[in-house]
């Protein structure tokens, strides 16, 4: 029961909470909505109550908190002021605690109080409130997330130290926020898996840690030195995420030093808006089954393969301009996913790329480019959706030239198509539409002065999300579309359509069995209804009745 939102009438409210006082587990309460329990906590029970999130509570308002709460495992406080003395009680056997935005000084003995029991810990704090003291008690405590008010500055690391010797032994999931701090040792967490780290200043992050499987890495610094450096000595670790603000490159330094480490292990490789400081070439990663790379700047001498051509899965290239990136894939044939950025700069490079994957069976095929250029041209890209028409279920393509005549007769099992911003025409479109028909169950397009009337043509027997933007809509465009679309369509999106000039549509006396969703822009949407012949479609319409003026 969610009564988080704002007030709703003081006697609803408290009828609502009776009759489903037995059945509610998780229950979300805002302090003005306290009101609805004060003339029923004598009567009312949540025996069943697993799950509380209460917002902006004061002293005040907690005397109305007397129904039991014995079996609560979850406790959420939001912006709330109170002594946590006043609510001791509650916090026995709980698991989980998510404090935020609450009054500091009340932080440290909320956490105590429940220190006993708890297995997840999510705090927001002032690092200078911190006390080792409120830690000591947890003695089953897996994953703790503090995020700091303030960076945690190299004063503040010794009391930091002293929480996480509390939790070595049982701790297995760590999330810290702003470090500031010049170097951040991490080493005696003898069961921790999963570290997520956020640094607000230059510094250097140290691990010697052999049970880690997981580490992301984030950093951000207004200074013009926004340098990460790593220290990795564990030996496990599976996979590795290190971001930089999209707005702002940031140097990675030791990526090449502490590689050689987990080469044998490393399943995924994540690097985002980064500059790599590289003294020689990455190591070969001889399990890696995904990388991921956005923004990323490194010497072109240094490009040279690191991936092994039988393993490697899952490739992400956004943004990558730098000379012979290419160059670090000498073969891909064991690509499922493959995910392309091109721009002006790198063609050559993303159809070399296309080219060693002329042995894979890809399954999700997106390629897209950024810039201001329209319909980039890639020579080998129509051809090699082609030769993977048997295996594709997942294709986007934006703002991409298309050669049609290269396409398959049939795409055998594609599922989801989106084409944005093409230079496919009405037949064009229609034409690889119909080549995935039998198997089609989302589609969205984006296109320019296209009449629909001529692109859906075929019987679409499964599409159930349909989504089309910028199209001309035409006198029988959408009695044309619900009898293509019959059997199956769910949901139909038209964003910036527009009628034809002079169009009035024709009486509409079909509608998709299973439409729940129509969003129409309002001149669509007002002429629609005027020639509306169907019940069924009707009361489809009357769910917009509040979101467009249809008079």
């Amino acid at each position: 029961l969610d009564m988080s939102a704002g007030p709703m009438p003081e006697d609803g409210g408290r009828d609502i909470i009776l009759l489903l006082a037995d059945r509610i587990t998780n229950f979300m309460l805002r302090s003005d909505c306290a009101g609805y329990l004060k003339e029923t906590t004598d009567q009312i029970s949540l025996p069943i109550l697993q799950s509380l999130q209460l917002k902006d509570f004061a002293e005040k308002d907690c005397d109305v908190l007397k129904f039991d709460l014995k079996g609560l495992k979850t406790l959420e406080l939001m912006t709330c002021t109170f002594n946590p003395a006043l609510f001791l009680r509650v916090c026995k056997g709980l698991k989980h605690l998510e404090v935020k935005g609450n009054c500091d000084k009340y932080i440290p003995q909320q956490i105590a109080s429940s220190a006993a029991s708890l297995q997840s810990l999510s705090v927001e704090i002032d690092p200078q409130v911190l006390q080792a003291e409120s830690f000591q008690q947890c003695k089953a405590l897996q994953t703790l997330k503090l995020e700091f008010f303030a960076p945690v500055r190299q004063s503040h690391l010794s009391k930091l130290n002293n929480i996480l010797s509390c939790v070595a032994s049982t701790l297995t999931k760590l999330e810290l926020h702003s470090l500031s701090v010049a170097t951040f040792p991490l080493n005696n967490l003898s069961k921790l898996k999963h570290l997520h780290v956020e640094f607000v200043a230059t510094g250097k992050l140290h691990l010697t840690i052999p049970s880690l499987r997981v580490l992301l890495c984030k950093f951000d610094c207004d200074s013009q030195a926004n340098v990460l450096t790593l220290d990795l000595s564990t030996r496990n670790l599976r996979e590795l995420y290190v971001w930089c603000d999209p707005e702002r490159t940031g140097k990675l330094v030791g990526l090449d030093k502490s590689l050689p480490n987990f080469a044998d292990s490393l399943k995924v490789l994540d690097v985002r808006t980064l500059s790599l400081q590289l003294e020689s070439p990455l190591p070969k990663i001889k399990q890696l089954k995904s990388f991921v790379a956005f923004d990323i700047l490194m010497r072109p001498d240094l490009w040279q393969p690191s991936f092994c051509a039988d393993v490697l899965s899952t490739l992400k290239l956004d943004r990558i301009c730098t000379e012979n990136f290419n160059h670090a894939f000498s073969n891909l044939r064991a690509i499922k996913k493959l995910d392309l950025e091109v721009n002006t700069h790198n063609i050559v490079q993303i159809s070399s790329i296309l080219a060693k994957c002329s042995e894979s069976k890809v399954s999700d095929l997106t390629i897209k480019s950024w810039g201001v250029q329209k319909h980039l041209y890639i020579d080998n890209l129509s051809s090699f959706i082609s030769h993977n028409a048997a295996t594709l279920t997942d294709l986007s393509v934006d703002n991409i030239f298309l050669n049609v005549d290269e396409f398959p007769v049939k795409f055998d099992r594609l599922r989801e198509l989106s084409l944005k911003d093409t230079n496919l025409c009405e037949a064009g479109l229609a034409s690889v539409i119909a080549k995935c028909a039998p198997t089609l169950l989302d589609l969205n397009l984006r296109v320019t002065d296209v009449k629909l009337s001529d692109v859906f043509t075929t019987e679409l027997p499964r599409v159930r999300f349909l989504v089309v933007t910028g199209a001309n809509i035409g006198c029988k465009t959408l009695q044309s579309l619900f009898q293509h679309c019959f059997l199956s369509l769910e949901v139909l999106i038209l964003d910036a359509a527009h009628l034809d000039e002079g169009c009035a549509l024709e009486p509409l006396t079909v509608c998709p069995r299973n439409l729940n969703i129509l969003d129409l822009e309002p001149e669509i949407y007002s002429a629609l209804r005027k020639v509306c012949q169907n019940k069924e479609l009707r009361q489809v319409l009357e769910k917009r009745d509040d979101i467009y003026d249809t008079d």
